[in-house]
């Protein structure tokens, strides 16, 4: 133990020392006057302190330093007896300390092996209210979460806020069981304190914006984008914002309130011009206002910029079934097909055009769009059932049967028009939403692309069955073949 701790107190003694004696010194030059000095035991008589001649402010001056002599004896005294009490008390506190954390990790270890209830009541039986220790509150909070109780960890997590608002680890964990019951107004609340403690959190600022949306709050998940200072011209950012903003306009339309609806998704081609999704349903707005020409024009312009044959077949429905013969009707449509196939050398216009052809009973210009679609790849299933109906329908049953084959000989996949780009989930129909990886405007066209790099699904061909020989025959009953 170091005294030097316990005598703050000596230096200003000896500043005041120093300016006493500053002080006598001044006394002494003016005044030079001396007494006698004598001192004896009343009664007795006797004297201690012979009578002596001594100057005034020698006297006053070995007053002085007898009284501060005495004061910091004591002081002294007092200190070392302080720090020594208060070492004898952190000795005491740390054995404390030690036998509870000891029985603290007992109790966790009986939550981690699936005692939940015994590890609650171990936690219980440690903590006292009137000296709590965070770190014990935050053992029975997870012991209650393991135990799937999150309102008791709640309980437990906010008799730790009571004390220190700005627990981090309290705020996360009852954030995140808010969330488990479904409350999501105070798990947001509670990621909203967070963010003003340290606004740098990206975990924070990403379950803020997911619990927004999961609670439909689309118009304030967007102003915390704008405000959080996130690069928003970052890919990823803009199509976030863009389904953001589509999922806002389509609450707008449930409320019927069409102007609002048409105002958000106007606000959102300022984010992302031409998302599909939100070109989509701003179209359908449109028609739903009689404005057929501003709908057409949305169709046109987003098919032009992004080559996606969903827009191309709202396209389709819209001339088809316009009053008159669709072949003429549909002729905009075709031409459009055209130039961008050729522009952009985008395979997989050709095999929507050859699908579109084929409805409208245009045979050979149906066969020449998909033989051309087969140059760069053979080994798509769906091209070849969609050649063998097209000569299923012109009567021509060799080639029909051929193209079944070639069908048949190929990996079983699943038969579909669509793929999310992003996990890879097939779909019969096209969907704003993928259901498998819950990511917005990732589906599109099986084959589609933006350019001449194809994005076909990778084929294998079936391996063929391998007969026994006529030597193995007779010694193997059943041969199983399974694929590789």
């Amino acid at each position: 133990m170091k005294i030097k701790s316990s005598m703050w107190f000596v230096v200003p003694a000896l500043i005041v020392f120093m300016v006493m004696c500053l002080l006598v010194a001044i006394f002494t030059i003016q005044n030079s006057q001396t007494i006698v000095l004598k001192y004896e035991i009343p009664l007795l008589k006797h004297e201690i302190i012979p009578e002596t001649e001594i100057a005034i402010v020698y006297l006053i001056l070995i007053s002085i330093a007898i009284g501060i002599t005495i004061m910091v004896f004591f002081v002294t005294l007092a200190g070392i007896g302080w720090r020594y009490y208060a070492l004898k008390t952190q000795l005491r506190e740390n054995k404390t300390r030690k036998w509870l954390w000891k029985k603290r990790e007992d109790a966790m270890a009986y939550s981690l092996k699936g005692f939940h209830q015994d590890a609650i009541d171990s936690f219980e039986k440690i903590i006292d209210k009137n000296h709590p220790h965070n770190e014990l509150y935050v053992g029975l909070a997870e012991a209650f979460e393991r135990k799937d109780d999150p309102q008791n960890a709640i309980a437990n997590y906010n008799s730790i806020l009571s004390r220190d608002p700005r627990n981090m680890r309290s705020l996360f964990g009852a954030a995140e069981n808010w969330e488990r019951l479904g409350n999501y107004a105070e798990a947001i609340a509670l990621y909203k304190r967070i963010l003003d403690i340290d606004p740098n959190s990206p975990f924070a600022f990403q379950k803020k914006q997911d619990l927004l949306e999961k609670a439909g709050q689309y118009e304030e998940a967007i102003q915390a984008y704008q405000r959080s200072g996130v690069m928003l011209d970052s890919p990823d950012t803009q199509e976030k914002l863009a389904s953001l903003y589509y999922r806002l306009a389509v609450k707008q339309l449930k409320d019927s309130d069409l102007r609002a609806a048409e105002r958000t998704l106007k606000d959102g081609r300022k984010v992302y011009d031409y998302y599909v999704p939100n070109m989509l349903i701003l179209a359908n707005l449109y028609m739903k206002m009689d404005r057929e020409r501003d709908a057409r024009k949305i169709w046109e312009q987003t098919a032009e910029h992004t080559l996606s044959t969903v827009i191309f077949h709202r396209l389709e429905d819209y001339y088809y079934n316009q009053k008159g013969d669709p072949r003429e009707n549909l002729k905009p449509v075709i031409d459009q097909y055209k130039r961008l196939i050729e522009a952009n050398d985008a395979n997989h216009l050709r095999l929507a055009l050859g699908k579109l052809y084929l409805k409208l009973e245009l045979y050979d210009e149906s066969e020449q769009m998909l033989l051309e679609f087969q140059t760069s790849d053979q080994s798509i299933p769906q091209v070849h059932l969609l050649l063998a109906d097209l000569y299923h329908r012109t009567e021509k049953v060799d080639k029909a049967l051929e193209e079944y084959r070639f069908s048949s000989e190929l990996v079983d996949i699943k038969i579909a028009d669509y793929k999310c780009f992003k996990c890879g989930s097939m779909y019969e129909y096209w969907a704003d939403q993928c259901t498998s990886c819950k990511s917005w405007g990732t589906i599109e066209d099986l084959f589609f692309t933006k350019g001449p790099k194809s994005l076909l699904p990778e084929l294998k061909q079936k391996p063929m069955p391998q007969l026994p020989s006529a030597s193995e025959e007779n010694s193997v009953e059943e041969a199983v073949v399974s694929p590789s």
